[in-house]
């Protein structure tokens, strides 16, 4: 008894072995994704057309005195959105990240490196503005 994992596949033409009308019938057969996403499918057929994206941007900022300021954002076809800011200067950096979900709950998040909440104000006053 041969292995299957031994047999060579190869893929092979049936355009001329299903008659035009049998096409649909076939394709019928598929999974129906709409029964099981109702509430986001568009059903064309038996065939269910979705998307999903997600966009994002980035910008880095030297200023002349060393520091450099990173802007990240993120955005996905659902609605939410996470934007990250990163100041650093000298060893430090101060980040702040803002999570918005798509009903508009927001969750704020900070993280220092080479600091605590209580050098903040140091920071900021190197910096020249605040965060």
């Amino acid at each position: 008894q041969q292995s299957r994992r031994n047999e060579r596949k190869m893929d092979s033409d049936l355009d001329d072995q299903v008659p035009a009308g049998e096409v649909s019938k076939i394709l019928r057969q598929g999974p129906r994704l709409d029964v099981i996403e109702p509430e986001r499918a568009q059903p064309f057929g038996s065939i269910v057309a979705r998307s999903f994206g997600r966009s994002m941007t980035s910008k880095t900022v030297s200023r002349p005195n060393g520091g450099i300021e990173h802007h990240k954002s993120v955005r996905d076809s659902s609605g939410n959105e996470e934007v990250t800011v990163t100041r650093s200067i000298g060893g430090q950096s101060y980040t702040i990240t803002t999570k918005t979900d798509a009903q508009g709950k927001q969750e704020r998040i900070e993280n220092f490196v080479n600091m605590d909440e209580g050098d903040l104000k140091e920071f900021e006053k190197k910096w020249g503005s605040k965060l």
